[in-house]
């Protein structure tokens, strides 16, 4: 069943240009995918382990929508917008939210979380929330910033926020395109789970993937998911 997904743009110039629309995730390929598939003949590349591969396809990319620069340095963390269309301004939230929770920085700059507001509601069918992570294989970003990731029931609230905090003494500019968060869809339902010894089926399953069947997961047991 579909999401029924729906990116609603608040600033009409996101719509004029491809850089600034909202895509399925799998039209992104970062360089060092494209530049692993030229350089290395092997078979050993990230498209051969399907679960990597299919997480780094699920969804949907909201890219930025205009420049960003953000400079930390050990007094101060700014940031600014250039060269696009602006939204609203970039708010700081309460560090005590994360508290012992992240990584936090390294100490040589204070720890800040910053909220910028994107320029997408996005809204779902009955029924349907958003996973807002980051986008873990398209950007080379994460390693500058811990990025906050959230569940939002889309259904009943359209809001969502890039929310991050740098995690050292950098300069960072994120151009206008490039991804900066990564939307997948789920369909909310009530869960129970069992926790005891490996069941028969279990077993079976396990015992089949010993015979050493080349591309074993993608032959039986990949299953296709399509998002447009």
């Amino acid at each position: 069943m579909s999401s029924g997904i729906h990116f609603g743009a608040v600033i009409p110039e996101l719509l004029n240009h491809d850089l600034t629309k909202v895509k399925p995730a799998k039209e992104y390929r970062p360089d060092w995918y494209n530049k692993q598939k030229t350089d290395n003949p092997s078979e050993n590349k990230f498209a051969r382990c399907p679960g990597m591969f299919d997480y780094m396809n699920h969804g949907y990319v909201i890219p930025a929508w205009t420049n960003f620069h953000i400079e930390a340095t050990p007094d101060s963390i700014n940031y600014a917008e250039e060269g696009g269309p602006r939204y609203v301004k970039v708010s700081p939230m309460n560090p005590a939210l994360l508290n012992g929770v992240t990584t936090q920085s390294t100490g040589k700059v204070p720890f800040r979380i910053l909220k910028v507001p994107v320029p997408w509601f996005v809204s779902t069918d009955p029924g349907w929330s958003i996973l807002l992570v980051p986008p873990f294989y398209h950007t080379p970003q994460l390693q500058h910033f811990n990025m906050y990731p959230g569940v939002i029931d889309t259904d009943a609230f359209v809001i969502v926020n890039f929310v991050f905090s740098p995690r050292y003494p950098v300069k960072v500019d994120i151009k206008i395109g490039e991804p900066l968060l990564q939307v997948i869809p789920y369909r909310r339902e009530d869960e129970k789970a069992t926790v005891g010894l490996v069941t028969e089926r279990q077993q079976e399953l396990r015992d089949w993937f010993d015979r050493d069947v080349k591309s074993f997961y993608r032959k039986f047991c990949h299953e296709k998911k399509t998002f447009t």
